[in-house]
């Protein structure tokens, strides 16, 4: 089954705070909220079960490298019911970033 992890991209503060970090997803998502409440824009993005090469998790909205025919960067975004990462291999894959840099 695959983990089901999340970060939030803070806009005011510009910085994420991961699920890891809380004692369960609904403490981290009540604290969402509660930037929101208080005037942040919060942007969620969810853990795709994915590692890259370096074996960092890959989230929804990263930045990564795809070193084929075509070489360059690509988002990683959720659409149609997959990641849309999935035609490539996985172990030659790597985060370079994400949508908010």
């Amino acid at each position: 089954m695959r983990e089901h992890k999340f970060r939030a991209w803070d806009n005011f503060n510009g910085e994420y705070s991961y699920s890891d970090n809380f004692y369960s997803l609904a403490g981290f998502f009540a604290s969402c909220a509660d930037l929101e409440a208080g005037g942040n824009n919060i942007v969620l993005e969810q853990y795709t079960g994915l590692k890259d090469a370096n074996n960092v998790e890959i989230f929804d909205g990263d930045i990564v490298n795809v070193p084929y025919n075509y070489i360059g960067n690509v988002e990683v975004k959720y659409y149609e019911g997959a990641y849309n990462i999935s035609r490539y291999s996985i172990n030659r894959l790597v985060v370079v970033g994400h949508i908010h840099q």
